[in-house]
């Protein structure tokens, strides 16, 4: 029983963990954000918020934004839903396929997405 209650824990933090730190969806994907890529720490909650002001903002003002921050801001907004999609399948125990169609939604996304300079 002592050893049951010990092996569950260590899945439970290696589970949680990978959650959490979430910086491990896409392996293939750039770790480090540069004006060709975006990395998966990019598509935070903070950072998507800040695109969500800019474009109520632009909205509000007559459409009046940078020319890269309109396509930047809604990738950013885009990038963290998906990216909020994929762990909330891996987090809620949801069947394979659904946690490997997020996944790849996500990480397609990133592989396929690049920053406007």
């Amino acid at each position: 029983m002592k050893l049951l209650l010990i092996s569950t824990f260590i899945v439970s933090i290696s589970v949680f963990s990978s959650v959490v730190v979430a910086e491990d969806l896409c392996p293939e994907a750039p770790k480090e954000s540069n004006s060709f890529y975006w990395s998966e720490s990019d598509f935070t909650e903070k950072s998507s918020a800040e695109s969500m002001k800019a474009l109520q903002s632009a909205i509000a003002n007559n459409g009046e934004i940078g020319e890269c921050h309109l396509p930047n801001a809604l990738a950013i907004v885009e990038g963290y839903i998906l990216k909020r999609q994929a762990l909330f399948a891996i987090s809620n125990d949801s069947p394979p396929a659904i946690v490997q169609y997020n996944t790849a939604g996500f990480c397609d996304f990133l592989k396929y997405s690049k920053p406007c300079e």
